[in-house]
């Protein structure tokens, strides 16, 4: 994320209750916290990609999440999506299933990776995911 963001100027966001990501970026900013804290939430009128990596990867964090932020995201990623042991990607066909997204999945390996853009936003994810 962060050499895209190097393209654009922009800047890569992370938000944790564990100060554990070991980044050292100008163009990283990290909030140690809960991304439900309301002014966390408040932060972002958009969100051009929001990474969701919940923890304890269940579906009712990844629904609240999707709650609290999808309606100002053009796209959303998802780790462990796949993964056997958890109820992120139940989460993603639910959310997904009330439309107005296109999911793209990626299946080479055992978590997996889900990746939700808007409908109408331009992209080509399709060609990077196959």
């Amino acid at each position: 994320m962060l050499e895209g963001v190097a393209a654009t100027g922009g800047t890569v966001w992370g938000v944790d209750l564990e100060d554990a990501h070991g980044i050292d970026d100008p163009r990283f900013v990290f909030i140690h916290g809960d991304a439900g804290d309301p002014a966390v939430v408040a932060r972002w009128e958009t969100i051009d990609l929001l990474h969701i990596d919940t923890d304890p990867h269940t579906e009712a964090q990844t629904l609240r999440w999707l709650d609290l932020f999808a309606d100002r995201c053009r796209a959303i990623a998802f780790h462990d999506a796949h993964h056997p042991g958890f109820t992120v990607g139940k989460a993603v066909r639910s959310f997904a299933a009330r439309g107005g997204w296109d999911v793209f999945e990626y299946w080479g390996n055992p978590s997996g990776w889900t990746v939700m853009v808007r409908r109408g936003e331009a992209h080509t994810i399709g060609a990077v995911l196959g």
